[in-house]
Parts: C-alpha cells; sequence; structure tokens
C-alpha cells in the first residue's frame, strides 16, 4: 500500500536546505525550500479542523476546531503578538476561548473573563522551546526523503495566484526519522529525567500504514514566496484487532486547512485590559497554578 501523509507543517519546518532532485518532485521541494525560508512577518490566520470519527457513540456527529484572527511575528527570541479566537464543537457541546499573546506575556479568555499567564510563565516557557528547536536543527533530518510523487502546478487562494505543491510522503520513512528525533531528544537531556525516549515499534509503524487508506495534501505559496495555504485531508480504518483499544473506533474522514491572508498587512494586537491571575481560570477546573521546574 502506497500510504500518504500531512506534509505542509512539516516540510515548510524541516526541508530548507536540502537538495532539490529534477524533474517535478525537485520543482516542489524548491518551492517549500523557498517558503521555509520566506515566513509572513505578519497575516490574518484562519485555521479548520474537522474530525469525522465512526463507532464512537458519544460524539455523534463531527468534531470542529476553527481558529482565527491575527499574528505578528516579535522575532526568534520572542512570543508573537496573537489574537486567535477558538470555537470547539462536538458531542453536543460547544466552548468558545480566546487566546492572546504580545511578546513576552499571554492572556486566555474565558466565559467574558481575561486571565493572565504571565511573563515569568511565559519565560521559562519560550527559554525552553527555544532551546529544543535549535537541538532539532541539528538533528541532520533530511525531510526531503518523505517526500513522494510530489508535483507543483499553478493555483489560486483567496484570489491570489500560487504555486501549489501537492502529492504524498513515504510513511514509514517519515515515523522512522521521528524515533531518531526521539532518540537524540534523550541523549541531550531534552526530555524530562527518568523519561525513556519514545519509541515507535515497527509493528506500530505497519499498523498505521495499513490504517491510512487515503490522505492528501497541498500547500499553496504565493509569488512572493510566502505560504498561503495549507490543507489535508485523510481516511483511515483501525483493524480489528486495534478497535477494541480504540474504545470502538473504527474509522473516520480528517480535514485541516490553515489560511493566510492580508499577508505582511501591519497586523497588531492589543493586550486585554484588567485581566485576572491564571490560577483563578485553574483552579475553576482543579488544575494547579504551579510553574514548571
Amino acid at each position: 500500500m502506497r500510504a500518504r501523509a500531512p506534509i505542509a507543517l512539516l516540510a515548510l519546518l524541516l526541508l530548507g536546505g536540502c537538495g532539490a532532485d529534477s524533474g517535478d518532485a525537485g520543482s516542489a521541494k524548491s518551492v517549500l525550500e523557498e517558503a521555509a525560508r520566506t515566513p509572513a512577518k505578519s497575516a490574518d490566520l484562519k485555521l479548520g479542523l474537522v474530525a469525522s470519527l465512526r463507532g464512537v457513540e458519544q460524539l455523534q456527529g463531527p468534531l470542529k476546531l476553527t481558529l482565527r484572527g491575527p499574528y505578528r511575528s516579535n522575532g526568534p527570541d520572542a512570543l508573537p503578538d496573537l489574537d486567535m479566537r477558538m470555537h470547539l464543537e462536538g458531542a453536543r457541546k460547544n466552548v468558545d476561548f480566546r487566546l492572546i499573546t504580545v511578546h513576552d506575556n499571554a492572556f486566555v479568555e474565558y466565559g467574558g473573563s481575561a486571565y493572565e499567564v504571565g511573563r515569568e510563565l511565559v519565560r521559562r516557557y519560550t527559554g525552553r522551546g527555544q532551546r529544543q528547536q535549535r537541538d532539532l536543527r541539528r538533528l541532520g533530518i533530511d525531510a526531503s526523503r518523505w517526500l513522494k510523487d510530489a508535483g507543483v502546478e499553478d493555483g489560486e487562494a483567496n484570489g491570489e495566484p500560487t504555486r501549489k505543491v501537492s502529492g504524498e510522503v513515504d510513511l514509514p520513512r517519515m515515523l522512522g526519522d521521528l524515533n531518531r528525533v526521539f532518540r537524540k531528544l534523550a541523549s541531550t537531556g531534552q526530555l524530562p529525567p527518568g523519561s525513556p525516549a519514545p519509541e515507535i515499534s515497527q509493528r506500530t509503524i505497519d499498523q498505521i500504514d495499513d490504517a491510512v487508506k487515503e490522505a492528501s495534501f497541498e500547500v499553496q505559496v504565493g509569488r512572493d514566496h510566502i505560504l498561503r495555504r495549507n490543507r489535508f485531508d485523510a481516511s483511515f480504518e483501525l483493524p480489528e484487532e486495534l478497535r477494541s483499544r480504540a474504545k470502538g473506533l473504527d474509522g473516520g474522514e480528517l480535514s485541516f486547512q490553515s489560511d493566510q491572508t492580508n499577508v505582511n498587512g501591519g497586523q497588531r494586537v492589543r493586550p486585554p485590559a484588567n485581566a485576572r491571575p491564571l490560577s483563578e481560570l485553574l483552579g475553576g477546573f482543579g488544575l494547579s497554578p504551579a510553574l514548571p521546574n
């Protein structure tokens, strides 16, 4: 079976610097490489995820998650300015909340009230995340090996002309490379002390490869080499031996799409006034507000 998997985001993160082959696949890699080197400074973002899962009675229909709002980069050493309104619906419930980040602080709005995460927690999180990103870039993973039968053609996204890359990847090879990432993180102390490196067994890789029946990805990049759209659609069917462990889930369909519009439009985000401590919100859910070590 020729398994397919989403590579829109992974390609943009990891394809920079890999060599391009000849033919359509080489052209597709070149488009992705250029996009990886040309991120948007700001944009209006819209993301949507729909999951229809068969055999899970509690869901009573698809799960839908949408996020939308402005974004502006503050460089590699700070949080972006971001204001994302999120809506989740499924299992006969609807949940709305809002995430706001500004350079060195973050806020959550829920139930009509805003809560401040705080600069100390943000500083610890961003410092740890930056170290892990630098280590990942030194792993030497060549994501171009994941591409299979990728092609490039003219396209259009939100009224703008684009170069559209679509195709498939070698899923077993991608999962094998992820095992290398896990082992490297463990050897460099990036996992919690005493935690074993998560390992995807060959049996699990084979099961995933067999379960993914059909999937497709699409990346659309503007003529300025900036990403405009990611899209991923997939269907899967679990084998009988896995269904009991998945609480009745036997298969389903997934659809994800993200769009960037008004690219480099000078987006601005303002932090909410009179925000309350995040500990109040966490306490309401029975969670500890303690900072991580």
